[in-house]
């Protein structure tokens, strides 16, 4: 039982043994260290947010738990095609604040992660949505919806209540059924 698939754990190894794949933040330096509880969705919405496990931080709720660190930021902007002071506003942390935490080094709260998740798991659930196209996808997360009480789903996930919202309209759009 030496072998990781015999414990359970998944290999950070492109399939066919074909060497690392790249790593981002975070890094995977062995099989052991990728925790065998990460879901494919978790690991996307990982990956939109510019973060690869490690051995003590392998999953969305373990990152949450952490902190992560101030790059997701700017990893969210570059996605979302936002400026700073966009995000912040939608994160609920002020520039001030990041700018500060940036030049000392550090993460950003649990809380502030948990709020980076949702918007990473957002544009995840959107992309998917869209089949894969970026530009519709930024489209339609930035256009006011009347179902929405004319917020674009970008301003209703503020909260946890309003995120839910638009991922049950998400998932009603992908199963054809009309609101």
């Amino acid at each position: 039982m030496n072998r990781p698939e015999e414990r359970g754990v998944r290999s950070n190894r492109a399939p066919g043994g074909e060497g690392e794949r790249p790593l981002g933040i975070f890094k995977f330096e062995h099989a052991d260290d990728v925790a065998s509880t990460d879901t494919t969705d978790d690991v996307l919405v990982m990956r939109v947010m510019g973060v690869r496990g490690t051995k003590k931080i392998a999953t969305l709720t373990e990152l949450v738990r952490h902190g992560a660190p101030l790059k997701v930021i700017s990893k969210l902007e570059q996605v979302y095609g936002a400026s700073q002071k966009e995000l912040s506003d939608y994160l609920s942390i002020p520039p001030s604040t990041i700018n500060r935490r940036k030049q000392r080094g550090e993460h950003l709260s649990s809380q502030e992660t948990d709020r980076a998740v949702r918007y990473a798991r957002l544009y995840k659930l959107a992309k998917d949505m869209m089949q894969g196209n970026d530009v519709t996808t930024l489209r339609w997360l930035k256009s006011p919806k009347k179902i929405l009480g004319g917020e674009t789903p970008m301003e209703r996930a503020t909260t946890e209540a309003g995120v839910a919202e638009v991922e049950q309209l998400i998932g009603r759009i992908r199963h054809g059924v009309f609101s």
